[in-house]
């Protein structure tokens, strides 16, 4: 599949996803989102990834799952304290059919199960707790950044507006390596 983004973004916006990609901005940017004080170059980006959303769609099919993976240092009390709040905060929603936002700023997934698994959870490490999200049914305004960068292409990121956006739990399941497993779905 093709990018549509690729082939009709201007120079600014080639930019900002270059630099996303190579996480030389994205930490930037996610803090303005996060309400921090950051340089005005990254106000500037955030502000125009923001724009993209509106702009741009992946295409892709919308009920094909995509994923993301967060891991917790588990021998760092603030990480671990952080995964235990996480963690009731999802099982606290689940039970009381509530909707949650799963970020402030933008996120990345990948359509790479075991990019989200094995490279972003660790999902088969002791030293680290993890969740992996699996948004199973998403709406528009998603950018795919697919064919940006060829040394991440396994990743097959697709960053979406978590920070505008609200998720139904569908499900939460704990797998073999005790990893919590999200599914999810936009909340219309």
């Amino acid at each position: 599949m093709s990018s549509c983004l690729m082939q009709n973004v201007n120079d600014e916006e080639r930019e900002l996803i270059e630099s996303w990609i190579k996480g030389e901005n994205c930490e930037g940017i996610r803090n303005y989102f996060y309400g921090f004080v950051v340089q005005d170059r990254f106000k500037k980006q955030a502000l125009l990834l923001d724009k993209m959303f509106d702009k741009y769609d992946s295409g892709l099919p919308k009920k094909e799952p995509i994923y993301r993976g967060l891991r917790f240092n588990a021998s760092e009390k603030y990480k671990l304290d952080v995964y235990e709040k996480t963690k009731k905060m999802l099982y606290d929603a689940y039970k009381n059919g509530g909707v949650i936002q799963i970020d402030n700023a933008p996120s990345s997934f990948t359509l790479n199960r075991k990019i989200a698994f094995d490279e972003f959870a660790w999902n088969s490490s002791n030293v680290f707790k993890s969740i992996v999200y699996v948004l199973i049914e998403r709406n528009a305004n998603e950018l795919y950044l697919e064919g940006f960068n060829d040394r991440f292409a396994n990743e097959e990121e697709i960053v979406i507006k978590s920070h505008k956006t609200l998720y139904s739990i569908v499900s939460i399941e704990v797998n073999e390596y005790d990893t919590m497993i999200v599914k999810l779905k936009e909340d219309i």
